[in-house]
C-alpha cells in the first residue's frame, strides 16, 4: 500500500513540476530557431516537434492494443469450445483493453499538459486571450484575416522575433477608418503621433490582457491601409499579442473590417516574441537592388528602318461578270398544252433540260418532272395555272391557261455566270458589267482602263496604296500603308470560278519590322513604361514613403538633366526638375506619382501618374519622360536630438550631447527624431545609413551609387530612359512545390516568374483595376484551405541578380503551419504585374487555352471558375 501511495505521489509531484515549469516560461527563451535555416534545417520549433514525436508514439502504442483486442477476438473465435484458447483469448482481450485504457489516458493527459506547456511559452495555439476571437493558430488569433480576408502584412509576423526597440505595423487590404484605431485624428481624417484606442487595439505581454500598451502612439499612412504602432517604452523580452477588435471599421461602409469576407472571424490578433537584445543597427539599401540599375551614359541609337510589303496586279483580259442564269420553255405535246412560262434562281449554276407532265390524281392536279435522263424529281400540285418545284432546281411553271391532264412542257435552264472577284485585306470587290454599288469594279473595254478601274475602286482601302506601275500600264503596284512586317500578311487574292486567267496576282512580301538597335553606354537605358524600385535589408517605417510624391518628402525622383525649381519661368517639361512645366512655371520639385512599400516593408515602388498607353489586361500603364535622364533621392530621417548630457545618460556608450547623443569618437546614436520621421527609418528607427559604413550620420550629403563617391548618408542614383516601351507579359518557370505534389507543413510555397515583378502587386487578395470603363476584380497571391480551414499567409519576394542587377523575381508565400490531413490550393492572379507594368495572364503558360477555355487550374486550361473567380 505504501508502495503504491509512493507512486502515486511521485506522479502528482511530476505533474506539477510541469505545470511550474510552463508557468516560469513566460520567460521567454531564445531557441535559435533562425538559425536553422541557414544550416539546412527546419525552422520548426523544437518544442513542438518534441510534443509530435509524443503523440506519434503514444499513437504507435494505440494501433498495437488495437491489434491486440483483434487477435484476442480471433482467438476466441477459432477455439471451436477449447477451453484453454478461450480463457488465453480472454487474458488477451483483457489486457489489451487495460494497455489501451492506459494509452488513451497517457494520450489525453500528455496533450493536455502539452498544450499548457506551449501555450506558456509562446509556441504553441492555446486560446486567445483577448476573449474575442477563434483559438490562436500559429500565433495568430482569427488567422484567415491575414491574406485573403483584411490584413495583407503585419510586423513583427506571428511568432517572429524582434528587437526591444522594434514598432508594430500593420497592413489593410483596404482602406480602415483611421478614427476607430487613433484617438485623434486631423481635418482630413489623417492621424500622425496619436494616442491609440484601447478599445480597438491592445498590445499586452501575452497572457497578461489586463495591463495593455496604452500610451502607444500611432500613425496612418495616406492611404489609411497601413499602420505604425510605436511603444513609449522599450518592449521587455517576453511575447506579447497584438488584438485588433471588431470596432475597427472599413473606411468605405464603416463595416467591421473583420467580418463578412471568406476566412475573417470578426477579430484578429497575433503573437510575437522579443528578444533582449536592442537594435542599434541602421538600415541600408542593398548593394545592387535598385532599379532601374544606375547608368551613366545615354545609349547612342542605331536604328533600322521598318519596310513596307509590296504587292503587283497584272490585268490580261476582262475578267468574269455576272449574268443570271436564263430559260426557255416549249409545249411537249403541242395539241392542247397551253403556253407556260418559268421563274427560278437566278444564281442557278449549272444547265439543265427539265420535263414536266400534268396528271389527274386523287388529290387534283398535280404534274411530275423528270431530267432528260428520265431520273424522276418529284412531283407536285397545281394551284390554280401553277405548279411549284423545289430541290436541285427550284423553279415555278406558270400557265396561259387552264392546265388538264397530259399537258406537257420542256424547260431548258442555261446557268448562270458567276463574277470574278479581288480580294485586298478583308474587302471582296466584284467584277460587273457596269459598276453600280460600293466594293465593284466595272470591267472596260481594255486592261489599261480596266486597271484603272481598279486603281479607283481600291482608293477606298485604308491598309494599302495602289497606283498604276510605272512603265507598264495595264499594272498595279500595291504598298502595305504601314511600314512592318505585318504588311505581309495582307490579302492579295484574285478569285476565278470559271478559272479565266484574266488577272495574276503577286502576293504581298518584303516587309520588315525596324529595329530600334543601340550602342549601349554602361547600362541599357530603360522602357518609358519602368516602375522605379528600391529594395532595403531590413524593414523600413511606411509613413516616410507611402502616397502620391508630393507629399513624400523622403524619396525624390527629378529630371536630373534640369535645375527649374517649382515656380520658375519654363518653356518645355524638360527645364522643370518635376519634368512638368504648366503656364510657363515648374509644377512641383519631383516626378508626379505613387510610391507604395511591399515585400513585409522592404521594398519601396514608384509609379508615374502620366498614363502612355495599356498593357495586355487593357488596363492603363504609366510611362516616364521619354528619353530622359532621372535621378532617385533618398533622404536619410533626422536624428534624435538631445539639450544636455542627461538626455544621453541612457544611451551608453553615447554619452556626450552635441546637438545629438554621440560616443567620444563622434558616432552618433542611430535613433531618428521621432517626432519629426523626415526621413528613411528602419522599424527600430534608426537612420538610414546610406553610405553603408554602419554609422548613421542624419541627412548630410548625397552618397552617389553611381560614382562611388564617399558621402554622407543620403542616398542617390541616377539612370536614363528611353522612348521605347516594354510590352513582354512575365511568366511563371516554376513553382515549389510542383502542382500536384505535398510540400512539408511549414514548407513556404514559391513561384518564380521569368521577369523582375513590381513587389506591390505581389500582394494577398484581390485589387480592383479600372481599365478606362468599369472596375475589374483582379485576384494577385492567395492561398486557402480546400476544407476552408483558416490558414494566416503573407508574401515576401526575392530578387535574383545577374551581374549585379536584379533581373527576376521570386514570389514566396509564408504561411502559418499546414494541417497535415488538409489540402490547399496556392492561386498567382492577373492583378501582377511585371516592373513594366505588363500584366501576368495566368493562362499564358496553360496548353489548350483558347477563346472558351481561357483559364488554367493546375496547369490544365479550362472553361470555368467558381462563382468565387477561383479555380474549382
Amino acid at each position: 500500500m505504501r508502495k503504491k501511495f509512493h507512486k502515486i505521489f511521485t506522479v502528482i509531484f511530476i505533474l506539477i513540476a510541469v505545470f511550474a515549469v510552463a508557468k516560469m516560461s513566460h520567460a521567454q527563451v531564445n531557441l535559435g530557431l533562425e538559425y536553422g535555416n541557414a544550416i539546412g534545417l527546419s525552422a520548426t520549433d523544437p518544442r513542438i516537434i518534441i510534443s509530435r514525436i509524443i503523440q506519434i508514439f503514444l499513437g504507435f502504442l494505440g494501433i498495437i492494443a488495437i491489434g491486440l483486442i483483434i487477435y484476442g477476438g480471433f482467438l476466441w473465435m477459432t477455439a471451436v469450445g477449447n477451453e484453454e484458447r478461450i480463457d488465453q483469448a480472454k487474458r488477451t482481450l483483457v489486457s489489451a483493453i487495460i494497455g489501451l485504457v492506459i494509452i488513451l489516458s497517457a494520450f489525453g493527459i500528455a496533450t493536455f499538459i502539452l498544450n499548457q506547456f506551449l501555450a506558456a511559452t509562446g509556441a504553441g495555439s492555446g486560446q486567445n486571450n483577448n476573449g474575442g476571437g477563434a483559438p490562436a493558430v500559429n500565433g495568430i488569433s482569427g488567422a484567415g484575416a491575414v491574406g485573403v480576408c483584411s490584413v495583407q502584412n503585419v510586423y513583427p509576423t506571428p511568432n517572429q522575433t524582434v528587437s526591444r526597440n522594434s514598432v508594430i505595423l500593420i497592413t489593410f487590404n483596404e482602406a480602415v477608418d483611421p478614427a476607430t484605431i487613433c484617438a485623434t485624428v486631423d481635418v482630413s481624417g489623417n492621424c500622425a503621433q496619436s494616442a491609440i484606442l484601447p478599445a480597438n487595439v491592445q498590445i499586452y505581454k501575452t497572457g497578461d490582457s489586463g495591463n495593455p500598451l496604452n500610451d502607444t502612439k500611432v500613425s496612418a499612412t495616406a492611404d489609411h491601409k497601413t499602420f505604425t504602432f510605436i511603444p513609449a517604452a522599450l518592449l521587455d523580452a517576453v511575447s506579447y499579442t497584438v488584438n485588433l477588435t471588431g470596432k475597427v471599421l472599413r473606411q468605405s461602409d464603416h463595416r467591421n473590417i473583420f467580418a463578412g469576407g471568406a476566412g475573417c472571424a470578426g477579430s484578429f490578433s497575433w503573437q510575437f516574441q522579443v528578444s533582449n537584445l536592442i537594435d542599434l543597427t541602421p538600415p541600408q539599401v542593398i548593394s545592387g537592388g535598385v532599379f532601374p540599375p544606375p547608368d551613366n551614359g545615354r545609349d547612342m541609337p542605331n536604328n533600322v528602318l521598318s519596310k513596307q510589303a509590296s504587292g503587283l496586279i497584272t490585268v490580261n483580259s476582262q475578267p468574269k461578270y455576272f449574268s443570271p442564269a436564263t430559260s426557255t420553255v416549249s409545249k411537249t405535246n403541242a395539241d392542247n398544252t397551253p403556253a407556260a412560262s418559268v421563274s427560278f434562281d437566278p444564281n442557278i449554276d449549272s444547265n439543265a433540260t427539265l420535263y414536266l407532265v400534268a396528271l389527274q390524281g386523287t388529290n387534283g392536279l398535280s404534274a411530275t418532272l423528270a431530267s432528260d435522263k428520265g431520273v424522276s424529281l418529284g412531283s407536285a400540285n397545281f394551284n390554280g395555272r401553277t405548279v411549284s418545284f423545289s430541290g436541285s432546281y427550284p423553279f415555278s411553271l406558270t400557265a396561259a391557261a387552264d392546265v388538264v391532264a397530259g399537258n406537257a412542257w420542256t424547260v431548258n435552264i442555261k446557268a448562270a455566270v458567276p463574277a470574278d472577284s479581288l480580294q485586298v485585306g478583308s474587302s471582296v470587290y466584284t467584277f460587273v458589267k457596269k459598276s453600280a454599288a460600293a466594293n465593284q469594279i466595272a470591267v472596260a473595254a481594255t486592261a489599261e482602263a480596266l486597271a484603272a478601274n481598279i486603281v479607283s475602286a481600291l482608293a477606298a482601302e485604308t491598309d494599302i496604296t495602289a497606283a498604276i506601275a510605272a512603265g507598264s500600264p495595264q499594272q498595279i503596284a500595291v504598298a502595305a500603308a504601314t511600314a512592318g512586317a505585318a504588311g505581309n500578311s495582307i490579302n492579295l487574292v484574285f478569285n476565278s470560278p470559271a478559272d479565266s486567267g484574266a488577272i495574276n496576282i503577286v502576293k504581298m512580301s518584303g516587309g520588315s519590322d525596324g529595329q530600334s538597335a543601340a550602342t549601349i553606354n554602361d547600362q541599357p537605358d530603360q522602357p518609358m513604361n519602368t516602375a522605379i524600385q528600391i529594395n532595403f535589408n531590413e524593414p523600413i517605417l511606411p509613413t516616410a514613403v507611402v502616397g502620391k510624391s508630393s507629399a513624400v518628402a523622403a524619396i525624390q525622383i527629378v529630371n536630373a538633366e534640369a535645375a527649374g525649381k517649382a515656380g520658375d519661368k519654363c518653356g518645355l517639361d524638360s527645364d522643370c526638375l518635376s519634368d512638368k512645366c504648366a503656364a510657363g512655371e515648374c509644377d512641383g520639385n519631383s516626378l508626379a506619382g505613387t510610391f507604395s512599400i511591399a515585400n513585409q516593408y522592404q521594398t519601396v515602388e514608384f509609379v508615374s501618374d502620366k498614363q502612355c498607353g495599356v498593357n495586355g489586361c487593357g488596363e492603363p500603364i504609366y510611362c516616364l519622360p521619354p528619353d530622359s535622364n532621372l535621378a532617385v533621392k533618398i533622404n536619410a530621417a533626422s536624428l534624435a536630438p538631445c539639450s544636455s548630457a542627461a538626455d544621453c545618460a541612457t544611451k551608453s556608450p553615447y554619452n556626450i550631447c552635441s546637438s545629438v547623443c554621440k560616443k567620444s569618437n563622434g558616432e552618433s546614436y542611430p535613433l531618428a527624431n521621432i517626432a519629426a520621421l523626415d526621413g528613411i527609418t528602419d522599424t527600430a528607427l534608426n537612420s538610414l545609413d546610406g553610405n553603408r559604413d554602419g554609422i548613421a550620420q542624419g541627412p548630410a550629403t548625397y552618397y552617389n551609387e553611381n560614382t562611388k563617391a564617399a558621402g554622407g548618408d543620403n542616398y542617390l542614383w541616377s539612370f536614363y530612359v528611353s522612348d521605347q516601351l516594354d510590352t513582354s507579359a512575365p511568366l511563371v518557370v516554376s513553382t515549389i512545390p510542383a502542382p500536384g505534389q505535398a510540400p512539408a507543413v511549414d514548407e513556404d510555397i514559391q513561384i518564380n516568374f521569368n521577369k523582375l515583378m513590381m513587389a506591390s502587386t505581389l500582394i494577398t487578395g484581390s485589387t480592383v483595376i479600372n481599365n478606362g470603363q468599369v472596375d475589374v476584380t483582379h485576384k494577385n497571391i492567395n492561398l486557402w484551405s480546400v476544407a476552408d480551414n483558416p490558414v494566416g499567409y503573407w508574401i515576401q519576394t526575392q530578387t535574383i541578380f545577374k551581374n549585379g542587377s536584379p533581373v527576376s523575381t521570386n514570389a514566396i508565400i509564408k504561411h502559418g503551419t499546414f494541417g497535415e490531413a488538409d489540402s490547399y490550393r496556392a492561386q498567382a492572379g492577373s492583378a501582377i504585374r511585371d516592373i513594366h507594368e505588363n500584366c501576368f495572364k495566368p493562362s499564358g503558360d496553360c496548353l489548350g487555352v483558347s477563346e472558351s477555355s481561357p483559364s488554367c487550374c493546375n496547369g490544365t486550361a479550362t472553361a470555368k471558375l467558381g462563382p468565387d473567380g477561383n479555380c474549382p
